[in-house]
């Protein structure tokens, strides 16, 4: 595992500033799981539209489509970070009806408390490594937000262990200035989340807009993913005003993005295979019981048409199952993270002038090989 390994490299990266140093990182970090329980009982206000979507996940087969589409880690924060993970990607709400702060990735996934409680956990037993956080809102709640940005810092704040490592300097510390200083959270947060409370100290902190860039893809495709990273650091960070990058944090996203379209036919793939189960076992049964009486010719002429009805559902089932090519679907961001991980090393291998500037390369559910390669550029570069 590589629990300590910024440390284990302290000789190679202790002068260098902690944005130039490549940190392995997860995207929608919080979304190893997501919550299915009575936490968003009502419909007023918390998550109105996606209780629907949550509750049909709970009573139906739909359960696996959505927990496909919304999961894009397979680990906790804490087992994240004995991966190496070191860069994380929290979208936070406000939930009035349990009055406590949640991350989403449109569904409530978990808890920000047990976020910040994995980070502890982890440094107390680790105290030599830096985390990098980005805190934005999650999109679909962010109305949320609203007249709740200092209970949130007054939250954070009360989790005194986890935020009197916060750096509160907008000087990019080099890592042995970073380790002198006592600190180990590196807060790099969206301007929705500043506040003019100076007790909070929000207009030290590293902004999302200013501070940090990145490139959403926004693409089911693989390859159009890999390219719009391409294209981004090639044209943007390694060309039009370079300099300029020297005192961001680069963010490569190794992702990519669920169209609604490919929700919408997956649920029609899963509803007409459940459909084309039922029915297969109904004709089943009917034949079974045909088959046992006596007279079943007598009996099959005059059930005739409800054989012809059955036959005939399970022929357009069939039929829609080939038309939305079903048997290609229900493939899950998971399916196609590891394809795309390999895809952007072979680039990367290719291409290593594109590293030049980076500083994180961000995954959907990162494994071993991924992350090692990411904290193996901090030896050849």
């Amino acid at each position: 595992m590589n629990e300590n390994w910024q440390y284990k490299l302290f000789k190679i990266l202790k002068n260098k500033k902690i944005n130039r140093i490549y940190l392995p990182g997860t995207h929608d970090s919080g979304a190893y799981n997501f919550i299915i329980d009575k936490t968003f009982s009502k419909f007023k206000n918390d998550q109105k539209q996606f209780n629907y979507f949550r509750l049909l996940s709970k009573f139906t087969p739909l359960y696996f489509i959505i927990k496909a589409w919304t999961k894009t880690q397979n680990q906790d924060v804490f087992d994240q970070l004995k991966l190496g993970i070191r860069s994380f990607d929290l979208r936070i709400f406000w939930s009035d009806y349990k009055k406590t702060w949640f991350l989403g990735h449109s569904i409530a996934v978990t808890t920000y408390e047990k976020i910040i409680n994995d980070i502890i956990k982890f440094i107390k037993v680790n105290k030599n490594e830096f985390i990098v956080i980005q805190i934005k809102e999650d999109w679909e709640n962010r109305s949320t937000l609203k007249g709740n940005i200092d209970a949130f810092w007054k939250y954070t704040k009360s989790f005194k262990y986890f935020y009197n490592l916060i750096w509160f300097e907008k000087k990019i510390p080099t890592y042995k200035e970073l380790l002198d200083s006592g600190k180990r959270i590196i807060l790099i947060i969206s301007s929705k989340l500043n506040t003019t409370n100076k007790i909070y100290k929000t207009n030290n902190l590293f902004n999302l807009k200013k501070d940090y860039t990145s490139k959403w893809s926004n693409t089911n495709i693989l390859e159009k993913s890999l390219n719009s990273q391409v294209d981004f650091l090639k044209n943007r960070i390694n060309k039009i005003d370079k300099d300029n990058y020297l005192n961001k944090f680069v963010d490569v996203l190794v992702t990519f993005t669920p169209q609604s379209k490919d929700i919408t036919n997956d649920i029609i793939c899963t509803i007409v295979g459940f459909i084309w189960v039922i029915f297969f076992i109904l004709l089943l049964l009917f034949f079974y019981f045909i088959s046992n009486n006596i007279n079943y010719l007598d009996k099959f002429n005059e059930n005739k048409k409800r054989v012809a009805i059955y036959v005939l559902i399970l022929v357009c089932c069939i039929f829609i199952y080939l038309k939305f090519n079903c048997y290609h679907r229900i493939r899950s961001v998971k399916h196609k993270s590891i394809p795309l991980h390999k895809m952007f090393i072979k680039m990367f291998k290719k291409k290593n002038n594109l590293l030049n500037r980076v500083s994180i390369i961000t995954f959907d559910f990162p494994n071993k090989q991924s992350t090692d390669y990411v904290i193996s550029l901090n030896i050849k570069n």
